[in-house]
Parts: structure tokens; C-alpha cells; sequence
């Protein structure tokens, strides 16, 4: 399947786009109190279903026996260890303090990607084999390229329209 491109500027998809960024705002705003709590940089995980916290990396990685070590293929994600081996009783009451915290103060929000798809005439099962890649530019236009077919509100355009656009939008974002 190749991939077409799209654009819109349908109130609905703009307004499920709205929706969607104060979401994914909201999930960054507490993960970043979540990480800056355990002192460490918070990771996000965005997915067909949205965006929510993934956990939390140390620069320079943490050398704890409570913590694990970072895990290169997830962005040197940590996390409390599950148990410790050879350890004195004191360590393990740590531990458990530490995984006790990390569990009531691990965030629960998600930014749900599901009304943004719907009002594009899609959902994220038609995704697991078409792609999907998204960008908002030019103030309220939405750009999509995807092997699966949209609505008709999603106006299919041609590849040179969508790759402009796209160099327009990645140099915004490092100029910001």
C-alpha cells in the first residue's frame, strides 16, 4: 500500500487536534513534576493510541542498586528495580519505600488520539498497516500521510505539497 497525502482546516479535525494538544500538554506538564521529583528527565511514549508517560532518564545515568540499569533501546529509560539481589534489610526496605513512591506518584494521564483519527475517518487499527505520520502547520492546517484512505473532509493532495510543507514546519520548530 503507498502512502497518500492529505490536508484539512475541517473545524472538526481542528477542533479534535485542539483537544488532543491540551491533552498531551496536560501529560507532559505532570510527568515533568513526576520526573523532576526523582530528579531525572521525563520520557514520553506516543503511540496510535496517544500520548502518555513512559518513565524517567538520568544524565549521567544513575549507578544505584535500587534502579535499574538504563535500557539504550527506550532512550536510557530507568526505573525502580523488581528486587535486589544479596542485599541487606536495609536496602530492601528502600526498595520498597522507592517502589511504593514511584507507583503513587507515577502519572495516569493520556492524550487520546482516538477523536483526532475518528474525525479524520479513521481508527488506529486501519494505522497498523497503512503508517500514519501528522503535523499541524500554517496556524490550523493539518497535514497527513497514510496508506489508508480518509474522509472526504481530509483532502488528498500531491507528494510536493505535503514534503514543502513538512520542511516548513520542521524549520519553525527549530528556529523556535
Amino acid at each position: 500500500m503507498s502512502a497518500a497525502f492529505y490536508k484539512t482546516s475541517d473545524p472538526a479535525v481542528l477542533a479534535a487536534m485542539a483537544a488532543y494538544e491540551a491533552e498531551a500538554k496536560k501529560v507532559s506538564m505532570v510527568g515533568k513534576v513526576f520526573a523532576d521529583h526523582f530528579g531525572g528527565k521525563l520520557l514520553t511514549n506516543s503511540t496510535a493510541h496517544g500520548r502518555s508517560v513512559a518513565g524517567i532518564c538520568f544524565h549521567p545515568a544513575k549507578d544505584d542498586p535500587l534502579w535499574t540499569k538504563p535500557d539504550a533501546q527506550r532512550a536510557n529509560i530507568q526505573y525502580p528495580r523488581a528486587s535486589l539481589r544479596k542485599s541487606t534489610k536495609g536496602q530492601r526496605a528502600a526498595l520498597s519505600e522507592l517502589q511504593a513512591e514511584w507507583r503513587a506518584r507515577f502519572p495516569t494521564e493520556k492524550a487520546d488520539l482516538a477523536p483526532v483519527l475518528a474525525s479524520m475517518g479513521t481508527d488506529w487499527g486501519g494505522l497498523l498497516f497503512g503508517g500514519f505520520a501528522m503535523f499541524q502547520h500554517d496556524g490550523g492546517t493539518v497535514y497527513v500521510s497514510t496508506g489508508v484512505k480518509l474522509a472526504p473532509c481530509m483532502v488528498e493532495i500531491v507528494a510536493s505539497e505535503y514534503i514543502a510543507a513538512k520542511a516548513e514546519f520542521e524549520k519553525a520548530k527549530v528556529a523556535a
